[in-house]
């Protein structure tokens, strides 16, 4: 295998194994760079002439100096070229140009005063036919039929004008019974919105009534409680201060018995003493006498 051939296989397995990756899906390129195809054109001729590798026309071209053989193309060079008009290149041209926001504005009030211009044409010479037309009209003299017709239509706009005045009068009176209902209806619904406010008023009233009066009941409570709870403890200091008191009392009792006891016991024991002196004295007496 040549080395060209070489080339060839490994560019076209680059070229399979290569993945082309997506940029966006519109083009932002005017198309009439392009061309357009023609008709007869087989673009997948050149394919198959490829594939078959068909032999090339030479033409022999002989000069004075030497002779040269030029191959003739298989196609037409001219059918792949693209000829442009100067007003599409202008357009391309323009398209082409990356214009500032402020040219963009001014653009854009460009093309907008160009509309407003059109349309104001297109209203003034639309006001000239229709005043051309009520000119002629004017100018021609209406037939019998036209008058009889005209006659009609009066007739039949003057009653259509009256029906529409009656109407217009029932509907007067309609729409002020409507306004009368819906005023009466607003009042209503004022009224009933007031008493609901009031209701609700009087309701949160009752509730804070209600509510003081559970806490007035509550610190009456407390306060009776309090009362109560000093009372007890006032009663039960008493009692323990007679407690205390008839202890005081009984310890008293007892220990003034205990001292007249003593004081008892201690005369007891004074009597003992003199008596035991006496009878001693006495036993003295009897000897001396007897010694006499």
């Amino acid at each position: 295998m040549s080395l060209a051939s070489r080339e060839s296989v490994r560019s076209t397995g680059n070229v399979k194994s290569s993945r082309y990756r997506t940029v966006s899906r519109y083009s932002g390129a005017d198309e009439t760079l392009f061309g357009s195809p023609k008709k007869g054109l087989n673009r997948s001729a050149p394919a198959n002439n490829e594939r078959a590798a068909p032999k090339k026309e030479e033409v022999s071209v002989i000069t004075k100096d030497l002779i040269r053989k030029i191959k003739v193309p298989a196609r037409d060079p001219s059918e792949l070229s693209i000829v442009l008009t100067s007003a599409e290149y202008s357009r391309i041209k323009g398209a082409a140009k990356v214009l500032t926001p402020e040219e963009k504005a001014a653009r854009a009030r460009a093309q907008k005063a160009m509309k407003e211009e059109a349309q104001a044409a297109s209203q003034d010479r639309k006001n000239y036919m229709t005043e051309m037309e009520a000119q002629r009209l004017k100018r021609e003299k209406p037939s019998d039929l036209e008058k009889e017709g005209k006659d009609k239509s009066r007739v039949l706009l003057a009653k259509a004008e009256e029906q529409l005045n009656e109407q217009e009068d029932e509907i007067k009176k309609l729409n002020e019974i409507i306004l009368n209902a819906k005023c009466h209806a607003i009042r209503d619904a004022q009224l009933r919105e007031k008493k609901e406010i009031q209701d609700e008023l009087a309701e949160e009233n009752k509730r804070l009534d209600e509510m003081m009066e559970i806490e007035r009941l509550r610190a009456l409570q407390q306060y009776e409680q309090r009362e109560l709870d000093r009372q007890y403890k006032r009663v039960e200091g008493a009692n323990i201060i007679k407690t205390q008191i008839n202890d005081n009392e009984q310890r008293r009792i007892l220990e003034d018995e205990k001292r007249e006891q003593e004081k008892l016991a201690m005369l007891r024991y004074l009597e003992k003493l003199q008596r035991e002196d006496i009878s001693q004295l006495k036993k003295k007496k009897v000897p001396t006498a007897t010694l006499r």
